[in-house]
């Protein structure tokens, strides 16, 4: 008996399918060529697909990049989501846990992405009105994780302290940026989370 043929696509399913490569080449230019360095000749040539397709999607570079920056953000939600969920259970969650998850899910090559757009909105305004409401979507949706673990009192506090600690560990990442000596990095990185460590500590008590 013969296999059967593989079902056909939807055209629903290979629009998606065209939309998420252009945005998935938009990340990989922004980690390998930086925002500047992110032309649409480089992302259709790195998504292997043509001009067209593009402007069908994204009429301009600023719609291409406003859309990967919402790509980049449910990236890391649900890296952020992944990495805290998956803290053992059997032990008493403590901030330098959180922290130091926190840490982890800066050093990724989507948070370089990221920090590219970031930085980008400075001077592009259709970037920055994403990227800046998007940014604390990244923390809330961290903090709304951990507020419902066992033993978190304070969500409301819990989750500004969580956008805060975000907010310096990704300072830390853009003044490293360039940085070759990581030792020096992570040196940084240990005195900034003890300095936030009474902070988070006590919210997670509180």
């Amino acid at each position: 008996m013969s296999a059967m043929p593989p079902a056909r696509r939807t055209q629903k399913e290979r629009t998606e399918a065209t939309r998420t490569a252009l945005l998935e080449a938009t990340v990989d230019c922004l980690i390998d060529h930086g925002y500047a360095g992110t032309s649409t000749n480089r992302v259709v040539e790195r998504a292997g697909l043509t001009r067209g397709a593009l402007a069908h999607h994204f009429p301009t570079r600023d719609a291409l990049i406003v859309a990967a920056v919402e790509h980049v953000v449910r990236q890391q939600i649900s890296l952020m989501r992944e990495m805290v969920l998956g803290l053992p259970a059997e032990m008493p969650l403590t901030a330098t846990m959180v922290l130091d998850v926190m840490w982890a899910g800066n050093q990724t090559a989507t948070s370089a992405a990221g920090i590219e757009l970031w930085v980008a909105g400075r001077t592009n305004r259709a970037v920055s009105a994403h990227s800046n409401l998007l940014r604390d979507r990244i923390a809330e949706a961290a903090a709304e994780v951990i507020a419902a673990l066992p033993g978190v009192s304070d969500p409301q506090r819990l989750t500004s302290v969580i956008v805060t600690c975000q907010d310096a560990i990704r300072g830390l990442v853009v003044t490293a940026l360039g940085d070759p000596d990581t030792e020096r990095t992570e040196q940084k990185w240990h005195q900034l989370r003890d300095n936030l460590l009474p902070l988070l500590g006590d919210a997670l008590s509180g």
